[in-house]
């Protein structure tokens, strides 16, 4: 074997064990800032932090990314500032939260898992807070439809409460109703 295809070899080799060591190094902080959180659903659905949040992995992490302007507020969790969401969460209307979720998805793209566990708790505050059943908020249906998009493909990396959470508060199988709602009412302007 030539000493060009060795260090091919070793190149590889040596990509691929750093890529290991990084995921594994991922999880592993990902586990500890889970431990560290403890949350509570207030009266009004929303998910509250019980004790202040911590999100080392998240620590400059997102530097290279361009973030959106018109949400301030939310980049804020990118470093680990809960309080901060869940405040803007509760403040701004059906169209900042639109923004919100195509945000996101768009950080997802950006950063695939290692935004999942920012992102589990600020989904699923929105779904609780603005699609509860009953009601008939101003929602586009395309929003929905990113909602759970970003519920299927960022938090299930981290972990299936966000999902089980709204099961339990009957939100999933309410959102049919709101497509179907929403799409209908389309077709009544048309």
């Amino acid at each position: 074997m030539s000493d060009r295809s060795v260090r091919s070899h070793e190149d590889v080799s040596s990509g691929r064990r750093k890529a290991v060591q990084f995921s594994v190094d991922i999880r592993k902080r990902d586990r500890l800032a889970r431990l560290n959180r403890k949350r509570r659903i207030t009266s009004d659905g929303l998910v509250e932090a019980v004790e202040p949040v911590t999100a080392p992995i998240l620590e400059n992490h997102f530097e290279h990314v361009e973030r959106p302007h018109d949400i301030p507020h939310l980049n804020s969790v990118l470093g680990g500032d809960y309080d901060a969401v869940m405040k803007w969460l509760k403040e701004n209307t059906l169209q900042s939260v639109s923004s919100a979720v195509r945000s996101l998805k768009y950080y997802s793209n950006q950063a695939g898992f290692a935004l999942a566990f920012a992102a589990d708790d600020v989904m699923v505050s929105m779904v609780l807070g603005h699609l509860h059943p009953g009601s008939t908020p101003q929602i586009d249906s395309n929003d929905i439809r990113d909602t759970l998009w970003v519920l299927t493909n960022v938090t299930c990396t981290s972990s299936a409460w966000p999902t089980q959470r709204l099961v339990q508060h009957g939100i999933l199988s309410h959102i049919p109703t709101l497509l179907q709602h929403q799409d209908s009412k389309v077709a009544d302007q048309a």
